[in-house]
């Protein structure tokens, strides 16, 4: 299970979030939002790809 608090997110200085809020405590919780979300579809994917038949091939389709 992905956690938000796993996630570090951008921690070098001034990102682009910073320049869009001005804030830096907002700014890490909004990247560390972002890397919680790639990082559950990233999971998402494996736990498809996990399930699926994955020996389709193109003549097969």
């Amino acid at each position: 299970m992905v956690l938000m608090s796993s996630s570090r997110g951008r921690t070098d200085g001034k990102s682009n979030y910073w320049y869009v809020v001005g804030n830096d405590e907002l700014a890490q919780l909004v990247s560390r939002v972002q890397a919680t979300a790639i990082r559950i579809g990233h999971e998402l994917e494996d736990m498809i790809a996990s399930r699926s038949d994955t020996s389709i091939t193109m003549e097969r389709i």
